[in-house]
């Protein structure tokens, strides 16, 4: 197979599974009962996985199997092998993970399964690409926020395969930052649980006036994306698979998707043999009529292969939703379910009188040889077979993957044979082939490693006390940093990167002087042109005497290791260390981390979190979006954010409002939670945990504000005083109720 070949189609089912396949799928990826994106799909069972495993391989397709949610300690250490074993030994062909622990897990316990990095690990970029590739990851799905320049020179610029969505439906968020499913209801995304509260009405509001158009706006609700104009270019750019949404949509619509596609994709490559690279080859309109007769949301767009954003991209008023009827559904269901097998086979049939019968297969693409013996021939009494006969049934193969490309008879004359040892023959020939085939993914039972993990995450923690917890603080502003830094409580800060961007050295200076901690907390999102505006100055961030670096993402890991950089770097939440595993692979390239926010209490406990933060307030970021609202809303980009004092809201059909800002500089936006979290009366709880650190996120607040917030949780967790009920409204997240 050619790079940039493959052609990848959702399997919400086995029936869409082999609709897939037999439309012309390269590969299918598909959930099981566990651990899925799609957990309200219809997934396989554990025996329908197995014999979907067996199907597609039989049929020259691969199979990925979705294990792409965050697992939680009991699920990874208890579960998730005796999940996989059985279908890795039967050949499974990849697995999709987000969470690293699982990586690490996976490539611990099962060291020959291919895998592949999830779209919901966010990667963004060249750094995040080879960060993977270094361990162990054999193919990366890029954030669908990319254009076709940043694919092009991630897939110039490394040999691991790149994966990208063209086809079907986009979140507003980046894939794996998203809370706001969770935070709002408890049904998390990163557990395959999201509700879609982006897809419903709210009001945009600036300075209490509503903006954008009159009546709901659906700001957070892109339409589908279809790129099948682009085919091409995307071949060309070198991306190796080419991946369709739709687990859980019907199984005629993956079928059709992926015939259209896959027409697209080969007419592509024989213009490629055919010497003609820079031609361009739109989809006929016929096509595209097709695409948007099987489903859209208010139509398609290109997504983001030449927009960074814009309202084009979003539905703005009520979706309107396109779908087929049944007369539409049923014909690709005919036309997929009359496709032949595709495995050529020559045979050769002997039926001498006297003797048993013979036939001898053999499909020369994959090597395949058999040879099985049947019932005695016998001299016809009355009727003798007939060649045309013999023909007919030894040529029934239509429900396998093989057809008769040749069939030589050699028989004598005046013979009879029962019709039922005719079919028995050839089901056992197919047989054999079949078994042969499937053998050569078979693979050996490996032996647990369960005791050495045990030995690798043994329990460090600390004693436990409320008094003398470490506080550190997350500023925006330079009010928030001088509250900060005039509080005893305070032992570390992490400053917002644009704080040190103009005068990093004095920044740190001032910093340095009150002895307190100082790290750079880096963007939320690294796409390329945020390093490269970042290569401008961190050389003079490094050298001015911070302490260290948060990261946000693994693109910033990949980035930090690759310059060599000798401060402290440390993983913030969004790296999500949900589980000992994924602690132990982040502790090898940082020094600290910080709790994973949709734990709650009693979860936590079976991490180990000595060197790491637990946010106990602020205003949680739900969603990093590359969506400009005020752009979209107001047709204005702005230059420096919410400077001026202005602010936009979101206020959705409770009537609660959601700030959003714009990072104007790394071009994202951030919508923060309605309330912020504050876990001051449960400092108890908290000590149980023995985290090194207490964190308080502070966004907006005043210097005032941002010092009353500190002294109190100072008092609280680093002096040991015994704190009230925080005041006004607030919410606890998920320490309390954590997530399904």
């Amino acid at each position: 197979m050619e790079r940039g070949t493959e052609l990848l189609a959702p399997g919400g089912s086995f029936d869409g599974i082999k609709l897939a396949a037999a439309a012309g799928a390269d590969a299918v990826y598909v959930g099981g009962s566990k651990f899925g994106a799609r957990a309200y799909a219809k997934n396989l069972s554990q025996e329908e996985l197995l014999e979907a495993i067996d199907y597609v391989h039989e049929n020259g397709v691969k199979l990925y199997l979705t294990v792409n949610t965050l697992l939680k300690e009991r699920e990874l250490a208890e579960e998730l092998y005796g999940f996989l074993a059985p279908l890795y030994e039967r050949g499974l062909d990849a697995v999709i993970v987000q969470d690293l622990g699982v990586l690490s897990f996976l490539r611990k316990e099962f060291p020959e399964l291919p895998l592949h990095a999830s779209t919901q690990m966010t990667v963004t970029g060249l750094d995040g690409v080879r960060y993977l590739e270094e361990r162990g990851v054999k193919r990366v799905v890029l954030a669908r926020e990319l254009s076709l320049d940043e694919i092009r020179h991630i897939c110039s610029h490394t040999k691991t395969e790149i994966e990208c969505f063209v086809h079907g439906a986009l979140c507003v968020c980046y894939s794996g930052q998203c809370l706001m499913s969770s935070m709002l209801g408890g049904r998390s995304g990163n557990r395959g649980r999201c509700a879609q509260p982006c897809r419903l009405a709210c009001r945009a509001e600036e300075n209490g006036r509503a903006l954008g158009p009159k009546g709901p706006v659906y700001a957070l609700s892109p339409k589908d994306i279809c790129t099948v104009d682009y085919v091409p270019e995307l071949i060309e750019a070198g991306v190796y698979s080419f991946k369709i949404e739709g687990r859980m949509k019907r199984a005629e619509y993956a079928a059709g998707v992926t015939e259209i596609y896959r027409k697209y994709i080969d007419l592509a490559m024989a213009d490629r043999l055919a010497g003609r690279r820079g031609e361009r080859r739109k989809a006929a309109a016929e096509d595209k009529d097709f695409l948007e007769k099987l489903y859209t949301r208010s139509g398609f767009s290109d997504g983001y292969l030449f927009s960074q954003n814009g309202p084009e991209m979003m539905a703005m008023r009520r979706p309107d939703y396109t779908t087929a009827d049944e007369a539409f559904y049923d014909a690709i269901r005919r036309r997929c379910s009359n496709q032949r097998g595709h495995k050529k086979l020559h045979g050769k049939l002997k039926l001498l009188k006297g003797k048993e019968a013979i036939l001898e297969i053999e499909e020369e693409s994959l090597g395949l040889h058999t040879a099985v013996a049947g019932s005695v021939v016998q001299e016809a009494k009355t009727r003798p077979l007939d060649e045309k006969t013999i023909r007919r049934q030894m040529e029934k193969t239509k429900d396998t993957p093989f057809y008769f490309a040749s069939l030589k008879i050699e028989e004598d004359p005046d013979i009879f044979l029962p019709v039922q040892a005719l079919n028995s023959l050839r089901r056992e020939g197919i047989a054999s082939l079949t078994w042969q085939l499937l053998e050569r993914y078979r693979r050996k039972p490996i032996e647990r490693r369960l005791q050495e993990r045990q030995r690798e995450n043994a329990d460090v923690r600390g004693d436990g006390k409320i008094a003398g917890m470490g506080v550190r603080c997350l500023v925006k502003t330079e009010e928030q940093l001088k509250a900060a830094l005039e509080s005893s409580y305070v032992e570390a800060v992490y400053l917002d990167m644009e704080l040190v961007w103009d005068k990093p050295k004095e920044t740190a200076d001032t910093c340095r002087r009150t002895g307190k901690r100082c790290y750079v907390a880096l963007p939320y999102i690294f796409r390329e042109k945020v390093r490269a505006s970042i290569e401008g100055v961190f050389l003079q961030i490094a050298a001015a005497g911070f302490d260290g670096m948060l990261c946000r993402n693994l693109d910033e890991l990949g980035y930090l290791k690759s310059k060599g950089y000798r401060g402290e770097i440390l993983s913030d939440y969004m790296l999500y260390g949900m589980n000992r595993e994924a602690e132990a692979f982040l502790r090898k390239d940082s020094s600290w981390g910080c709790a994973p926010v949709e734990l709650n209490a009693r979860e936590l406990k079976s991490l180990d979190l000595s060197k790491c933060d637990l946010v106990v307030y602020g205003y949680i970021p739900l969603m990093i979006t590359a969506q400009c609202m005020r752009k979209n809303l107001k047709g204005e980009c702005p230059q420096k954010g919410l400077g001026n004092g202005s602010r936009l809201y979101l206020k959705d059909r409770y009537g609660k409002r959601f700030e959003m800002v714009s990072e104007c500089r790394w071009c994202y936006s951030l919508l923060y939670n309605s309330l912020p979290l504050n876990l001051l009366d449960q400092e108890e709880q908290i000590a149980g945990l023995r985290c090194g650190a207490v964190r308080l996120q502070m966004t907006s607040e005043s210097c005032a504000e941002a010092a009353a917030l500190i002294e109190a949780f100072g008092r609280s967790f680093a002096a040991g005083e015994k704190a009230g009920r925080p005041q006004g409204e607030f919410t606890r997240g998920h320490f309390g109720r954590g997530i399904e």
